[in-house]
C-alpha cells in the first residue's frame, strides 16, 4: 500500500502549483574574508554580501516550506483517491462473490 501511495504521490508531482515544479534555489554561500588580513572595503563588500544572502536563506527555507506543504497535500489527496478506490474494489468484489 506505501508503495502505490508513492507512486501516485510522484505521479502527481506535475499538478503541483507553478512554483513548487519551479524548484527551489538554495543561495551560493559567500566568501568571507579573512579579518585579519581584509581591508576596510573588502569588509563593506562582505557585509553586503552576507546580508543578501541571509535574505536569500531566509526565502530559500520558505520555499521549501511551500513545497512541502505541496507535497503533504499532494500525498494526502492520493492517500483519499485510493481509499475511495479500495473502496469501491471492495464492494465490486463483495457483490462479485454474492451472484
Amino acid at each position: 500500500m506505501r508503495m502505490l501511495l508513492l507512486a501516485a504521490a510522484v505521479a502527481l508531482l506535475p499538478a503541483l502549483p507553478a512554483a513548487a515544479q519551479l524548484g527551489c534555489r538554495e543561495p551560493f554561500r559567500p566568501h568571507v574574508p579573512d579579518g585579519d588580513f581584509a581591508a576596510a572595503y573588502e569588509m563593506s563588500v562582505a557585509e553586503n554580501e552576507m546580508q543578501l544572502y541571509l535574505q536569500n536563506v531566509d526565502d530559500y527555507m520558505a520555499c521549501l516550506r511551500r513545497e512541502i506543504a505541496a507535497l503533504q497535500q499532494a500525498i494526502s489527496d492520493t492517500r483519499a483517491e485510493a481509499q475511495v478506490a479500495k473502496d469501491e474494489w471492495q464492494r465490486a468484489l463483495r457483490a462479485y462473490k454474492s451472484r
